[in-house]
């Protein structure tokens, strides 16, 4: 095994102590915060985004808001951007996206709710959508980039029939930072492959807005090198960061997230998985079983694993079975499964766990392809025909509810009764997916995928403007990173779901609880030893992963010094002229009803 740790993650290693002695050592002690001090906090951090996004109203530009991951994007987005689209700008119809369906089931109770609230109509038909907007309705419409960019799409169709000059539009892209390229021509230097067939379709979509709409906004943690600028947009229609992040600010969430543990690298090279004498996969497989299994008996609360294989099959394929046109000569299926059922000390691990023997469906395996369970056995029990299988699934103790295979896994890896603890996954889960207990990550990914700036035809080199910062593309190994960055934890003899966690008792602080095994909530990492995984991870550590350490040093928004989000003065949180929480509510609209607040919002915002 090589183990290379980056030097900067040498100050936010994982800590083989306990919880407490993390709290004890700090520099700074920890102060839990009162309900009162957390709630003005958040507010001022969140009055201050809001007044950014209230003051910046420049047509011909996607604005994007890059929070780091798992810290409620999308939430804050329906939080606050369409009251300030509805009730300062009077938008007739507010377009939201996502590259998942998934994303969009998990936010669709909350978009109703608040589209309710402020007068809005929820609707995906787009001809019901154009006779609500004829008859002077207002209307919400959530769809998946394929229903908002694609041809003949219901994005499509309403821009087709809408007159952009008398119809006001306003749109709020999630994940977006995937797919959103301008032109076929920037793809070798901002996403590291020629892309001949790409047709920006996001980016045209976008564009037909924001020439006429000031509120045209897009989400992602991880915004790409057009994004940042430094690739000029192929047309006027221009990227913007609105809030540059800066290394270490992250922090401020630290008591709200998922933290990173420890950093694994092992030298897979370009070797077949199954070279004989090749012995860095069973280190990782071992290491990696090691500490869950661990963590898991000694906590007494489940951990799971994701695994993420190559994208190609035959560099490191989740199974093969037999008569599989990659799987040749082969007499069973191959592939990392096998790997786990053959390799005596890894399986040994696993028989550790309660409730756990060698024909327990331990592993899921879910790719475009594939839809599986499988044991220690190396078996292999296909579930992508839900029809044929869904009562041996209810007698395996699966909740088949949901109807759709993909959220059974998910729910079955959150379920604590449920003995499912490995993910392995091809080309999924990487983005919007909310899973408390992976909190150990394994990547067989071994691309080196960097910007192509040098290939770029000699028409598009001007837009070139920052070569220099071209390099390695990070942004889909940094989300998956961000899987394992949800927030597990505690309280007594249960699991702390949203309602509790922003309750009375832990006020959406975990200083709060300082009580609890601080390693449920800590999620290791084992990657393939290549150029690519090193310089993403150590941008993840940069700009993205939190430590409980980080919140003896919580930055701006949350109880420290901040200037008063609304008049600038150097006020500590007590700013003589915006003193009252409800000064700060005016410019948070969700928490007030509608009314005399939109009518103050229309007369500060015009």
């Amino acid at each position: 095994m090589s183990t290379k740790p980056m030097e900067k993650r040498a100050a936010i290693a994982a800590r083989k102590k306990t919880w407490q002695k993390v709290l004890e050592e700090m520099k700074n002690p920890l102060v839990p915060l009162t309900k009162e001090e957390r709630i003005r906090g958040i507010k001022r951090a969140n009055a201050e985004l809001f007044k950014i996004l209230k003051d910046e109203l420049s047509l011909n530009m996607i604005k994007i808001i890059a929070d780091p991951m798992r810290t409620g994007k999308t939430y804050k987005s329906i939080e606050q951007l369409i009251p300030l689209m509805g009730s300062i700008w009077g938008a007739d119809l507010i377009i939201m996206t996502a590259p998942l369906n998934g994303i969009i089931t998990q936010n669709l109770d909350h978009l109703k709710d608040v589209a309710h609230n402020r007068g809005y109509h929820v609707e995906d038909n787009p001809a019901r959508i154009l006779r609500l907007l004829e008859r002077g309705d207002r209307v919400i419409t959530y769809l998946s980039n394929a229903g908002a960019y694609s041809l003949d799409s219901v994005g499509s169709k309403l821009l087709e029939r809408i007159d952009l000059d008398r119809v006001k539009v306003g749109t709020i892209v999630d994940e977006g930072d995937y797919g959103s390229i301008s032109d076929k021509g920037l793809t070798n230097a901002s996403k590291g492959t020629p892309g001949p067939k790409f047709k920006a379709t996001m980016y045209n979509f976008l564009k037909q807005i924001c020439a006429k709409s000031p509120y045209t906004y897009l989400l992602t943690a991880t915004p790409n090198y057009e994004q940042n600028g430094f690739i000029t947009s192929a047309d006027d229609c221009m990227f913007r960061v609105l809030k540059p992040r800066k290394k270490g600010e992250q922090n401020i969430y630290a008591g709200q997230v998922g933290w990173v543990g420890d950093a694994n690298f092992y030298d897979f090279g370009s070797n077949s998985l199954f070279n004989i004498g090749n012995k860095s996969v069973d280190d990782a497989l071992f290491d990696m079983s090691t500490s869950l299994v661990t963590i898991d008996t000694e906590t007494g609360w489940k951990r799971s694993a994701m695994i993420q294989v190559s994208d190609n099959d035959e560099d490191y394929p989740a199974y093969l079975p037999v008569g599989h046109k990659d799987a040749k000569e082969a007499k069973e299926p191959v592939g990392v499964v096998m790997e786990i059922a053959n390799n005596p000390k890894v399986k040994a691990n696993f028989l550790r766990l309660a409730n756990i023997d060698e024909d327990t469906y331990i592993g899921a395996i879910l790719s475009a392809d594939d839809k599986c369970l499988f044991n220690l056995k190396g078996e292999v029990l296909d579930i992508s025909k839900l029809s044929k299988v869904s009562d041996k699934l209810e007698k395996l103790g699966f909740d088949i509810i949901s109807g759709n295979v993909e959220d059974i896994i998910y729910n079955a890896i959150d379920d604590q009764d449920n003995p499912l603890r490995l993910l392995m996954v091809k080309m999924m889960a990487g983005r919007g997916v909310t899973l408390r207990t992976i909190k150990e990550y394994l990547s067989f990914k071994m691309s080196e995928t960097y910007s192509q700036w040098e290939r770029t035809a000699p028409e598009w080199k001007d837009h070139i403007t920052h070569p220099e910062e071209l390099g390695h593309i990070t942004e889909s190994s940094i989300q998956t990173y961000g899987r394992a960055k949800s927030l597990y934890v505690v309280n007594g003899d249960k699991v702390v779901d949203n309602d509790e966690f922003w309750g009375e008792d832990i006020c959406g602080d975990l200083k709060n609880l300082p009580d609890f095994d601080y390693r449920i909530n800590t999620a290791n990492y084992y990657l393939g030893s290549s150029k690519k995984a090193e310089a993403s991870f150590e941008k993840f550590l940069e700009y993205d992963a939190c430590v409980p350490e980080m919140m003896a040093n919580e930055k701006a928004g949350f109880g420290s010094v901040v200037p008063c989000p609304l008049c600038g003065c150097p006020s500590n949180g007590h700013c003589q002229n915006h003193e009252n929480v409800e000064d700060i509510e005016k410019y948070i609209t969700p928490t007030i009803d509608r009314g005399d607040v939109d009518d103050e919002l229309k007369i500060e915002g015009s």
